[in-house]
């Protein structure tokens, strides 16, 4: 079956690698909408080629907490690779459409979970495409400085 890359629908967001087939029934069962587009419309890395799914919880921050997505898993830490090609977890500081009370009341992360969501991202990064777009959000990041 063919793999596809969920893509981000705000800014910063990777979804990791699913079966296409998967992604349709995951998409039933969960509060979660989806389109289908191709990436050479959106702002993503050259490398990016063909469809990409933007997804997106039509319920947050509510939904069945073994179904959620690897970004909500790991919030609120985003991968940042800088400029020595180093990766680092970061605060992710984007707009969200609801209160987290993690970043609000600056609430301290579990070490395992830190620990656990770097060895995931350094695992995922290996792919040269979420590596791509992980490096082109940092750039952005860095940007906006």
């Amino acid at each position: 079956t063919e793999l596809i890359y969920l893509a981000k629908f705000m800014k910063n967001t990777v979804i990791t690698a699913l079966n296409v087939k998967r992604h349709y029934i995951l998409k039933q069962r969960l509060t979660v909408c989806g389109t289908k587009e191709k990436a050479e419309d959106f702002d993503f890395p050259d490398s990016w080629h063909g469809s990409v799914y933007f997804v997106r919880c039509k319920t947050p921050p509510v939904c069945p907490r073994n179904m959620r997505p690897f970004q909500c898993r790991t919030y609120p830490l985003t991968p940042h690779i800088d400029q020595d090609g180093i990766l680092n977890l970061i605060y992710n500081d984007e707009m969200l459409p609801y209160h987290c009370p993690l970043i609000e009341e600056e609430i301290p992360l579990n070490d395992d979970f830190v620990k656990a969501t770097y060895t995931v991202w350094k695992h995922l990064i290996k792919d040269p495409l979420i590596r791509d777009l992980v490096i082109m959000d940092s750039r952005a990041r860095e940007e906006e400085l």
